[in-house]
């Protein structure tokens, strides 16, 4: 870190660091610390630290700072008051000098106390000195069912951390009555689904990177059901911009892009792409999840020795074999297992080996061999024409007594 002046530093990293200023200017976690009154346990600071520390109780400098600091950055770290209250008496303070709007006076295992700083640096907009709260009274509750009971019977003024939407149901019967009232803060509150359109998978990043793809997918989300079911109606389902609430320079129509829930568009979008057909769409439609994953090899192909242990493993798990093909003029094969419910085929596992790459394709579902044979490039199997013809004639069978 350089300082350039006293109100400015440099940090000088060893690689790019996007987001590190809209870190320091809202996380919990701080990255700077009072050189003044802190420094003086530092030994690269102050050679007299461990002779300090050690007039203080402590072994050496870096005990203290860790007894104010905690060896965390997290502004929740218990102070001397809870972590060394033996010590306390001999320290030059309780707790160390803070930006923070309020300043710790008291601490024990069942709660902390807090007043306002004086010295806190942000006003509001009519220029009075923040913070509006005078006084704090925090009250440590590890148990989740007495924490949801005081919130319930009004013994708290205000509670946000640890509330889980879980509670809301008993929270939201009980506001009327506990004359409270239950709020989400403006937050981007699901986790935001993306695709990788530079994924190192070449077949994933061509679909990926189609825009009609993403939007399909955008369609058939169903935002009202996910904030009826997993937010109780609390919530308000928009299109992701990045912001909450968003700023005054976002057009309010990005909030609603392709937010509707429109299965049969997401399905006209999807069809715009050649290998995605009426069978495909059909054949995705039915099944429960599909697994891919795709092993490299960096110097040759992959030999026998290297997908054996694969092969191994489906057999111990069940799975029956169906097809060994291979392709007489270029270095690809083809395993195709299947796994059965009840006398029907309830999943199928292709192994299939290309040059310099292994990929185990599972899927779990009724499966349509017909289809599945159509779409093997789509799911980045294209060696599957390897196997098509055999893949036809099973699609006549019966299958069941070979599952047993």
């Amino acid at each position: 870190v350089d300082v350039i002046d006293p109100q400015t530093v440099r940090f000088n990293l060893p690689a790019p660091k996007t987001g590190l200023i809209a870190h320091f200017a809202t996380s919990y976690a701080h990255a700077f610390q009072p050189k003044h009154f802190l420094g003086q346990y530092h030994p690269d600071i102050n050679p007299e630290a461990d002779k300090l520390a050690k007039a203080l109780g402590f072994e050496k400098g870096y005990d203290v700072i860790a007894a104010y600091y905690g060896s965390s950055d997290w502004t929740d770290t218990a102070t001397p008051m809870l972590s060394h209250p033996d010590k306390v008496a001999s320290l030059p303070k309780a707790t160390v000098p803070t930006l923070e709007s309020h300043i710790m006076v008291k601490e024990n295992t069942e709660g902390r106390h807090l007043v306002p700083n004086p010295y806190f640096h942000m006003v509001d907009t009519a220029g009075n000195q923040l913070p509006y709260i005078n006084e704090q009274d925090e009250v440590y509750i590890n148990e989740n069912e007495v924490r949801i009971l005081k919130l319930v019977n009004a013994e708290v003024d205000y509670k946000s951390q640890s509330v889980q939407l879980p509670s809301a149901p008993i929270l939201l019967e009980h506001q009327e009555k506990g004359d409270y009232t239950v709020d989400l803060r403006p937050t981007i509150a699901t986790p935001t689904l993306s695709f990788n359109v530079t994924s190192f998978d070449l077949e994933k990043r061509k679909v990926f990177g189609d825009l009609r793809f993403r939007q399909a997918m955008s369609l058939a989300m169903n935002r009202d059901e996910i904030n009826e079911v997993a937010y109780f109606g609390l919530g308000e389902p928009v299109q992701y911009v990045g912001f909450s609430p968003a700023p005054d320079f976002v057009d309010p129509k990005w909030k609603k892009h392709y937010a509707q829930h429109d299965p049969e568009q997401a399905k006209k979008l999807l069809g715009l792409r050649k290998n995605v057909t009426a069978s495909v769409r059909s054949f995705m439609s039915g099944l429960t999840a599909v697994y891919r994953r795709t092993y490299r090899f960096r110097k040759g192909r992959a030999s026998e020795d290297d997908v054996r242990p694969v092969h191994q493993q489906l057999a111990e798990d069940g799975w029956v074999p169906l097809i060994e093909a291979a392709d007489r003029d270029k270095p690809q094969s083809l395993s195709v297992y299947s796994y059965y419910d009840n006398e029907q085929v309830a999943g199928m596992t292709v192994v299939s080996t290309d040059s310099d790459e292994v990929t185990v394709l599972k899927i779990i579902g009724p499966v349509d061999f017909e289809a599945l044979s159509e779409i093997g490039s789509g799911l980045g199997l294209p060696v599957m024409n390897v196997a098509t013809s055999e893949i036809r004639r099973l699609s006549s069978q019966t299958t069941g007594t070979a599952g047993k």
